[in-house]
């Protein structure tokens, strides 16, 4: 999901606490894409700028699997959201001390347990790819998840 998407997302869901917190609305808003854009550099498929990185370096003798890239970005990434939302609450201090929202409880249908499913398959097979080619020598499948 690119930046702008899963900024639309987030502002989406974001909503309800923005009209029962009109001054701290800026904070929300302008977090939002600050979030994704911080976020979005801590895994390959954060952005697509990302995945032309891996390439290169990979065409130059340095690969880069999914859990390394991770492990070098993701602190990065969480000292920019810290750095970020200091920064937002130095500009935008919140006046109240409570947001009433209310959470409707859903269940999930047979179809969104499948995809739920297919995402934690496709995440571990992501994350243990080095193990799977290097280990229990299954690197004729590579193609199929790299």
């Amino acid at each position: 999901m690119s930046n702008t998407a899963s900024t639309a997302l987030m502002l989406a869901v974001a909503l309800p606490v923005i009209k029962h917190a009109k001054e701290f609305s800026k904070s929300i808003v302008l977090g939002i894409p600050f979030a994704a854009s911080i976020g979005g550099m801590c895994t390959p498929i954060g952005t697509p700028p990302n995945a032309i990185a891996i390439a290169a370096l990979r065409e130059a003798g340095y690969p880069m699997p999914f859990i390394e890239w991770m492990a070098r970005n993701l602190p990065i990434g969480l000292l920019g959201i810290f750095v970020a939302s200091v920064v937002l609450y130095m500009f935008y201090r919140p006046t109240i001390t409570e947001i009433p929202v209310t959470i409707k409880r859903i269940s999930i249908e047979r179809n969104g347990k499948f995809t739920l499913a297919v995402l934690i398959l496709t995440i571990v097979l992501w994350l243990t790819v080095p193990v799977l080619l290097n280990y229990w020598g299954l690197a004729i499948f590579h193609p199929l998840w790299c």
